[in-house]
């Protein structure tokens, strides 16, 4: 599928498979480890983000010189004026130990 088509696909909300259930397959984990550079920021959201605020947007406002608490509420503010009506989460890290 392409990006666009995952979008629309009618399935593209369905869980195939959780931590936790008695028949769950094996997590898939990478095979080297990620080595973050000072200055790297990793997000982990819910669809409530993904899906109301493009890639682009995403990464302008994490590319920006704002706080880590200033870009996480500026994309949970970007998906609520975007018709946002699913659970929003969002979790910054970074690996520049500047305490935030």
């Amino acid at each position: 599928l392409t990006e666009e088509e995952a979008e629309r696909h009618p399935r593209k909300n369905e869980i195939t498979n959780a931590l936790g259930l008695p028949d769950m397959k094996p997590a898939t984990v990478a095979e080297d480890a990620i080595a973050p550079e000072a200055g790297d920021c990793f997000l982990l959201c819910s669809d409530g983000l993904s899906n109301f605020v493009k890639s682009e947007e995403i990464a302008l406002i994490l590319n920006s010189d704002d706080s880590l608490q200033k870009k996480a509420e500026r994309l949970v503010g970007k998906a609520n004026n975007n018709g946002g009506y699913d659970n929003i989460t969002v979790v910054l890290i970074s690996s520049d130990n500047q305490g935030e």
